[in-house]
């Protein structure tokens, strides 16, 4: 993670800001190109059977860098 920010709209458990990075490679055609993209979302998490859970993630924006 490169941010975590707490925001206050989830009514049924906890919401976050989050920006965070991904590397990784893309083969097709025979060869591969690497790629780095950026990510900007709301996660969203809730209480489910006495676990912490992920059930929602707004995408705000996806950078390639």
């Amino acid at each position: 993670m490169t941010r975590v920010e707490e925001v206050h709209d989830a009514s049924d458990g906890l919401a976050y800001r989050c920006g965070w990075i991904v590397s990784g490679e893309v083969g097709h055609w025979g060869h591969k190109h690497r790629r780095i993209n950026q990510y900007d979302a709301i996660v969203k998490i809730r209480p489910v059977d006495g676990a912490w859970k992920m059930y929602d993630l707004d995408l705000i924006e996806e950078v390639r860098l």
